[in-house]
This record gives C-alpha cells, structure tokens and sequence, in this order.
C-alpha cells in the first residue's frame, strides 16, 4: 500500500536523479560498454527501482518481521547457515547492483555476521544509527559493516575468524576472466577468490534483485572452494562459472539494475549459458 501511495514522489525524485550527475554517470558506463547511449526509460526504471530499494534500507531492523519478511523470496540461506554455524569463513562474491546494500543489511537481520570489502571511506551518521538498531535486533553488536581497502588487513582477520565477507567481482582487474552473457563479456575479478584460498574459505555467489516495489529475491548459491591463492587463471574459471550461474537472473531478466562497471563488461552481445533463469 505504501509504495503505491508514494510512487508519484519517487518517480519525480528519480526522474531527478536520471537526469543529474548520478543519471550522467550511468548513462556514460552504459554507452561505454555498448557503444551506444541508453533510452531514457531505461534510466528511469534504473532510478526507480534503485528509490525504492534505498528507502528500504532505511529500517532493516524490521526485515524479520513477518510483513517486511514475505517480501523476500530467498533461496540457499540454509547452505549459508551452514557454513557459518560450522565456524566457516565465506567470502559472498556478488556483482554491482543497485540493491546490494539490502543484501549485507538482510543476511545480518538474519543473524549472519556479514561485513562488505568496499571502496567506499566511512559512513555517514543516520547510516550509523540505522545500522546500530538493526545490530540491537540481531544481536551483532560491534561486528563491522565494511572495512574500506585501506583496512584489507583487518578485513583479512575478520574472514579468518569465520565470518562472512562480501565482495565485489566486477571491478576492473587484469586478474580476471571472461565470461559470455546474453549482455556481452563479463570479466569476473578473481581477487575475491584469491582471498578465499588465502583463508580456506568457501565462496559463495550471491545477488539480490528488486522484482517490483519493496519485492526483492535473493539467491545464495551452494558454497564451493576456492583453488589455493597462487593458481592461476584458470583454475579459477569453474567458480567463475559457478558465480555466473547464480548472478544470471539478474543480469537476463532486470540488467537496468546493474552498475555496468566500465572494464567489467564489454558489449558484444555473446550467447548466454543454457538455462532459463527462475
């Protein structure tokens, strides 16, 4: 009922955002990947969905509650619970998209301590606030967030000690590899998974995904090894395509909803693996 009592004001803060900074930003990422500028509705569902998902990170202390919990259709948390109750560290490789924050906000609601390895300098102080009631509920009280790059050494700490770190794969990188989708070539980081084999901890894909207002999917798929840190390329290529597997349905169903980070991607358009994403 509220999104749809809101909706006019989103649209017009989207539109907004479309055509600001932000919108530019996208807009140059897209035409750098397809050589081509994007429509305008393409932007507008971009920062439509993308309101409505920051407004719900606004209070992830209540994502347990039985209205907020039925608007998420999760598969895989089980395999996730897991790993964790066994006291085993997992890295949760996912790609840019725009309700990745929602995902980290949602496992901790769940109990899971999930941090995220991030670009990103400090948070701000309502962010501060949100997080500290949503770590009340879930009883995760002093277990970090993020840990900037800067802070590599203590994000390395908090995987040994068996916690979950969540980290990015589409960043430009020459330690990568490439892989076909129905939008181009993706080139999957393998950083992530270095790290993984640094610790002996299993990798496990995961992505979140707006499939109407306030209605998210996530999936986590099943937790694998990583080869030990020093492999090369391509001992990695089978949890590259592990990774992909699991990432498909956002990137063939809701590709407005990526970042297309410019040297993650290239836009050729290549035939997508078999299977039709659920």
């Amino acid at each position: 009922m509220l999104a749809s009592i809101i909706w006019p004001a989103v649209v017009v803060f989207a539109l907004g955002r479309s055509l600001g900074k932000a919108g530019r930003m996208w807009r140059l990422n897209f035409a750098a990947v397809f050589g081509r500028p994007p429509g305008l509705m393409p932007i507008l569902r971009s920062f439509v969905g993308e309101t409505y998902a920051r407004l719900a990170t606004l209070w992830p202390d209540r994502f347990m509650t039985p209205a907020w919990r039925s608007r998420f259709m999760v598969t895989g948390l089980d395999d996730l619970q897991a790993c964790h109750a066994a006291g085993k560290p997992v890295v949760l490789a996912v790609i840019h998209a725009q309700p990745l924050n929602l995902l980290r906000l949602f496992l901790r609601a769940n109990g899971l301590p999930v941090a995220t390895l991030t670009f990103a300098q400090g948070v701000t102080g309502k962010r501060r606030l949100i997080n500290a009631a949503l770590d009340r509920s879930s009883s995760l009280a002093g277990v970090p967030h993020k840990f900037p790059l800067s802070q590599l050494r203590s994000a390395y700490a908090f995987l040994r000690s068996g916690n979950c770190l969540l980290i990015a794969c589409d960043k430009q990188s020459d330690d990568a590899v490439a892989l076909p989708t129905n939008l181009g070539v993706a080139r999957i980081h393998v950083g992530p998974f270095r790290l993984a084999g640094l610790v002996n901890a299993s990798v496990v894909p995961a992505v979140c995904w707006q499939v109407a207002p306030w209605r998210f999917r996530i999936a986590l798929g099943k937790p694998m090894m990583a080869p030990a840190s020093d492999s090369d390329l391509a001992a990695f290529m089978p949890l590259a395509q592990h990774c992909l597997a699991t990432w498909q349905p956002l990137i063939q169903r809701h590709p407005e909803q990526l970042h297309f980070n410019r040297g993650a991607w290239s836009g050729a358009p290549q035939p997508a693996p078999a299977g039709r994403p659920s």
